[in-house]
């Protein structure tokens, strides 16, 4: 666990349960979110790789939205997207966030509801 996963994460335990925030862990794994700080997939072609596609996003859980969103995914493919669409899942070659921008306005990431 990187060092400074490790403090938010006890920071965090700081906040809500303090008498278990020095604890040692049990056991630790990482899970990396597959989606942007804004909770945008990316569907576009990879900036330095020649014929590589990439569509992915959701952390795990894309896949219900298939139905809905392969017809998208097949126009980013295609080329034929709307403006809209290609620019919001754009790959986010050398794209800056700023530091933060970590919550979503759909309740998930600490956004509001």
């Amino acid at each position: 666990l990187p060092q400074d996963a490790d403090e938010a994460l006890r920071e965090g335990l700081r906040q809500i349960v303090p008498q278990f925030s020095r604890r040692k862990w049990q056991k630790g794994r990482q899970c990396w979110y597959t989606d942007t700080p804004q909770g945008d997939f990316v569907v576009d072609t990879h900036p330095s790789i020649d014929g590589l596609f990439i569509a992915t996003g959701g952390s795990g859980h894309a896949f219900k939205f298939l139905p809905i969103l392969g017809r998208y995914i097949a126009d980013c493919f295609e080329g034929t997207a709307t403006e809209e669409v290609s620019t919001k899942w754009k790959f986010p070659n050398g794209r800056r966030y700023p530091n933060d921008v970590i919550v979503c306005d759909d309740g998930s990431r600490r956004g509001p509801k």
